[in-house]
């Protein structure tokens, strides 16, 4: 949540009291109260059949491979396809019949906020910009559009170049936000994944020849759920994904402090969190817990410069925790 004398979200550069605030068309409040709603009438036996046909798409073979947190991230993905975007016999999806019958008794946050669910949809996007403590611009692959995306965190799990599969919806004017899990690609997989989305979506407009992008991925959102577990049961695709992190003691921690502020992209964040980067592109993290320096990038190569950044700039005050 936007503290009220903190940057506005919308990039303006004024406090968020004296821009946007109350402007947005939802609060998290808002967002948290109106899904526990639609999850609950989703949980009805009427969906049933329709829960059964979306776990068939989003769970793929070996899923037992896959580790607790995994399976996890895949039931959220499951849940939010099925909810927004799948249709049922009718031709509606489960959000949409739920606002039909019991959107009178939303707030009218509440009702924009799932109408707005309703109508975005999954989209492969490439990060343009990282901007630490705020979020990203990211442009659309397929519709070449960009949206600047408030997500405080994003500078921790994303990196400019890298492809990000989202779904966006827009919380206030020219302001969007991430809904649900968001699945991030490295760079060298963007040819095989934009080939893979053309030949689904040509043999798609063959059963279709009316249909746009936007409807085929609002029908095909579980294919980037499935392109992401193939990636995930590849042990070398996956350990390249993976968050990696490096402990140092630290025997002058004022001295480590003074160093890691002078080579730091920017101020520790509130949580004691110093940003470096390559250039104007971040590139990991590091932090002070007690005598121990955790230094933290997605990726071993990434990992590997930010060392490199880290000893340089502390020097002597720094050894291998398990030395």
């Amino acid at each position: 949540m936007t503290g009220r004398n903190e940057p506005c979200p919308c990039g303006s550069g004024t406090r968020y009291k004296a821009c946007c605030l109350g402007r947005e068309s939802w609060s998290q409040a808002d967002r948290e109260c109106a899904f526990v709603k639609l999850a609950a009438f989703f949980d009805q036996p009427q969906f049933e059949r329709h829960r059964r046909q979306g776990r068939d798409l989003f769970w793929p073979p070996h899923s037992e491979r896959l580790d607790e947190e995994s399976h996890e991230l895949v039931e959220v993905r499951h849940l939010l396809w099925t909810v927004y975007d799948a249709t049922t016999d009718d031709g509606r999806t489960p959000a949409e019949i739920f606002l039909s019958r019991e959107g009178a008794r939303l707030s009218h946050a509440e009702r924009t906020y799932l109408s707005a669910m309703t109508q975005a949809h999954l989209a492969l996007h490439e990060v343009v910009e990282v901007v630490p403590g705020y979020g990203a611009l990211l442009r659309d692959l397929w519709g070449g559009r960009d949206a600047r995306v408030h997500e405080p965190s994003a500078w921790r799990r994303w990196s400019p170049g890298c492809l990000v599969v989202a779904r966006l919806a827009e919380r206030m004017p020219g302001v969007f936000e991430t809904d649900g899990d968001t699945v991030t690609f490295l760079q060298d997989v963007r040819d095989e994944l934009l080939a893979e989305l053309e030949v689904s979506y040509a043999a798609w407009r063959r059963r279709w020849p009316d249909g746009d992008r936007a409807r085929f991925l609002k029908k095909a959102g579980y294919l980037f759920n499935s392109f992401a577990l193939r990636l995930q049961l590849q042990p070398a695709a996956r350990a390249a994904q993976a968050s990696c992190e490096v402990r140092y003691a630290v025997s002058d921690a004022a001295g480590v402090q003074g160093a890691l502020a002078q080579r730091a992209l920017q101020p520790p964040t509130s949580s004691g969190l110093w940003v470096f980067a390559t250039g104007d592109h971040p590139l990991g993290t590091a932090r002070l817990v007690g005598d121990t320096l955790i230094v933290e990038a997605v990726g071993r190569p990434a990992l590997d410069r930010l060392r490199a950044q880290v000893e340089e700039a502390c020097g002597g005050g720094l050894r291998p925790a398990d030395a």
